[in-house]
């Protein structure tokens, strides 16, 4: 895979990471992580949110120390994903890898298989902007 070079990714997954033992408030957060962590990714391996993972993933294995592990589960605009780590135990070792489709979801189905109570955010590692354009004779541009 190619090495990426994002200025203040490394801080952001330090930071992420600092933000875990906050959730499971006992004794074990000391220690923690004592295994590996699991990003479960909602969409197919390669894509753009799957690579991006990774690099992340990467770069907290290497800076921080500690194991993360991709899991993709593809399918239904990542509810599939977002249900299982809804599902998982609260010990900040499942997350959801995601892009705007967690939020979006909420509007476009009925049930989406998890309630936005159910996740909470932990560190936004990216920003992205999108468009949609059209040619300049379709009657949808207005």
């Amino acid at each position: 895979m190619p090495r990426f070079h994002y200025p203040g990714l490394a801080a952001a997954a330090i930071a992420m990471t600092a933000t875990f033992p906050a959730a499971p408030a006992n004794a074990q957060a000391a220690d923690y992580p004592r295994r590996p962590i699991t990003f479960i990714v909602g969409f197919a391996p390669g894509g753009g949110i799957d690579t991006f993972a990774r690099v992340v993933a990467q770069e907290l294995t290497e800076q921080a120390g500690f194991a993360v592990v991709i899991e993709n589960r593809a399918g239904a605009a990542s509810n599939i994903a977002a249900k299982a780590v809804a599902g998982a135990a609260p010990d900040g070792y499942t997350l959801l890898f995601t892009g705007n489709s967690y939020a979006i979801n909420q509007t476009l189905y009925r049930n989406p298989g998890y309630a936005t109570e159910d996740l909470r955010p932990v560190v936004f590692v990216a920003i992205d902007s999108q468009a949609l354009a059209v040619h300049a004779a379709n009657p949808a541009r207005t």
